[in-house]
């Protein structure tokens, strides 16, 4: 999106254990005609239970890998906020 200054505003991405979804997600971005322009907030939510914590660390080794964009800016927490936490 460009603002009515002409830049471009930052994309936020808030992602916790899905990783064919982010997949999907950040290979659409990419295919936006600014997306090399564009800065990236990735927000990555800690692991609720045992059960989670490997397809958390799947999504983290992939966020922390990514490339074809301005800026990459990862945030992880160590532990499970939720959604309406991590926006706030």
């Amino acid at each position: 999106m460009i603002t009515d200054k002409g830049c471009i505003a930052p994309i936020a991405i808030f992602c916790y254990n899905r990783l064919d979804h982010l997949v999907h997600t950040i290979e659409s971005l990419k295919l936006n005609y600014l997306s090399d322009q564009s800065e990236i907030y990735i927000f990555s939510d800690g692991a609720k239970d045992s059960n989670s914590i490997l397809q958390v660390e799947k999504v983290r080794e992939y966020i922390n890998d990514l490339d074809g964009f301005k800026s990459i800016s990862v945030i992880e927490s160590s532990i499970n906020k939720g959604l309406s936490r991590s926006i706030i």
